[in-house]
């Protein structure tokens, strides 16, 4: 038997929700798009970043592949956060479904 050169740590399960498949991530993040906009609430990457728990890069490059697509609008503001300002994209749904 071969020497393990490398053993990983195991930081935390995902949950079975999760989504693994590309369009179960891009599905995730339109529908927390959907369901801000419902609540009234920011849709802002942030926001969604937790509604969907993907990362920043992944939430990032499904937004922008919605926008291209026509599925999602997005309009650039001056936000308030907790602690800083910043100038990010709030997303809204378009009338064209997924």
């Amino acid at each position: 038997m071969g020497k393990i050169e490398y053993s990983g740590k195991l930081i935390s399960y995902l949950p079975p929700n999760f989504p693994r498949l590309p369009n179960e991530g891009r599905m995730a993040v339109y529908e927390a798009v959907l369901k801000l906009n419902k609540d009234k609430e920011l849709s802002i990457p942030i926001n969604i970043r937790k509604l969907t728990g993907l990362g920043k890069t992944a939430t990032q490059v499904h937004l922008n592949k919605l926008v291209k697509s026509g599925h999602v609008d997005a309009k650039y503001a001056k936000v308030q956060l907790e602690h800083n300002t910043v100038v990010c994209a709030i997303y809204s749904p378009t009338k064209k479904k997924i």
